[in-house]
């Protein structure tokens, strides 16, 4: 399995376990870096991790940080760059495909 792939489902299981479980997604919600950490998955120390929740009416959409040769990058290269990545290819949604077969260990 890739470590992408790895990332990915670790995440599912956590989802999953949010769906399932209020008070292991308040935990999530309050503590992020040490679920994932719980989940196989290290956050550097200096990096500052915020859980927010969609829900039926609402829906956050995160800007990612622009590249730092910005200024220098041809069209053809910014696209190249963004990789062109969507909620569907930042976790696939084949590893939701049984969330409910997830278990919650805690």
């Amino acid at each position: 399995m890739t470590e992408q792939k790895d990332t990915a489902e670790n995440f599912a299981k956590i989802f999953a376990c949010c769906w399932k479980d209020e008070e292991f997604k308040a935990r999530f919600k309050e503590d992020p870096s040490a679920v994932i950490a719980e989940h196989g998955m290290q956050i550097p120390e200096d990096l500052i991790v915020n859980v927010v929740e969609n829900t039926g009416s609402t829906v956050f959409i995160t800007l990612p940080s622009a590249p730092e040769n910005i200024d220098e990058l041809s069209d053809a290269e910014l696209e190249a760059a963004s990789g062109g990545a969507t909620a569907d290819t930042t976790i696939p949604t084949g590893v939701f495909h049984n969330p409910s077969s997830y278990t919650c260990n805690y």
